[in-house]
């Protein structure tokens, strides 16, 4: 079965270009470097995607994103400028949902979408170094995870953070690859998969809002490269 691989991107650059290198296991998906600064990629006017068309066999364990990005002005213990990144988006679902402008997607997010559950009204500050006993409570949301796992190259420190937060310096960002109902499905390491689905964070805001467009199934540029074919 053919999936599409969304990651959407903002970033804040200083001195040099980040290199960020996707990848699926041991097999390389993508190698690109942002050498300018990147906007919301969840405003309806505006974004940057990265998108991707994968045959699940090769989706089998994890899916990794390693950054490049040590760039700042740290002297003597202080700093003032560093280069930022966040990847606000990164979804996986299978592309035979994407026919008719996603109106099977749409109608799946719909369905699983449970407006007042305690998980969508966090607060954004409460999903920055998210505790492990906050993890294993979560559920699953889909098509993009909440949370990531993120380990830095400088202490080889891990920590688990909300998917709407910058982050410096060069990293590893980590999802484990899962499969249920015959769908496979990207999963922050330590969430349980029983259960029902629920609608992710980083977009359950836009979807009420009618402000923004939600972005996976409504952003205009998107729609055009899942109709390419």
């Amino acid at each position: 079965m053919k999936y599409i691989l969304l990651v959407g991107i903002e970033y804040k650059k200083y001195k040099r270009p980040a290199n960020i290198r996707i990848s699926a296991d041991e097999r390389l998906i993508d190698d690109f470097d942002l050498d300018k600064d990147i906007k919301s990629s969840g405003d309806s006017d505006q974004g940057y995607f990265r998108v991707y068309d994968i045959d699940d066999t090769h989706l089998k364990n994890f899916l990794k994103l390693t950054v490049s990005n040590s760039n700042s002005d740290y002297t003597n213990g202080f700093m003032k400028n560093s280069s930022l990144i966040k990847f606000p988006i990164i979804a996986l679902f299978p592309k035979e949902l994407t026919k008719n402008n996603c109106e099977r997607l749409n109608e799946i997010m719909e369905k699983i979408n449970r407006p007042g559950h305690p998980e969508h009204i966090l607060k954004t500050q409460d999903l920055k170094n998210v505790p492990l006993s906050a993890i294993s409570e979560s559920r699953v949301s889909w098509p993009c995870p909440d949370f990531y796992k993120v380990t830095y190259n400088k202490h080889n420190a891990s920590e688990v953070i909300g998917n709407d937060f910058w982050v410096g310096g060069s990293f590893e960002l980590e999802l484990q690859i899962k499969k249920k109902h015959r769908v496979t499905f990207l999963c922050t390491e330590g969430i349980s998969t029983k259960g029902k689905w629920h609608m992710p964070r980083s977009i359950y805001a836009t979807w009420h809002s009618g402000t923004k467009s939600y972005a996976v199934t409504s952003y205009k540029p998107l729609l055009n490269i899942y109709n390419e074919d």
